[in-house]
């Protein structure tokens, strides 16, 4: 019998196990990182949506007036429109309803 092997393998048991120890630490900080990451997206939506329909509006013609956007800006150009629809709905919920 081989002493310091697992059954059939041929690299030793402590090998095995800190390359284990190892995967199972990868995999927990990129479950982390990743739940940051949404948490902070979430967070950044929270922001957006929250802004007045006119500010968002004005960002909107600002971007919409630029030559080239290129990708980042058709994306954050989709976001606001999206922000701004949240808004338009936010505030027309907060109008007092006439009887």
């Amino acid at each position: 019998m081989r002493r310091g092997r697992a059954k059939g393998s041929t690299e030793p048991l402590p090998k095995l196990l800190s390359h284990a120890l190892k995967t199972a630490w990868y995999d927990a900080r990129k479950k982390i990182y990743a739940a940051e990451q949404q948490a902070a997206w979430k967070a950044q939506q929270r922001a957006l949506e929250a802004r007045s329909v006119g500010d968002l509006s004005y960002e909107i013609i600002c971007l919409e007036n630029k030559t080239v956007l290129g990708h980042d800006g058709l994306n954050r150009l989709s976001e606001l429109k999206r922000a701004r629809s949240v808004a338009w709905a936010r505030e027309a919920a907060e109008l007092p309803q006439a009887a």
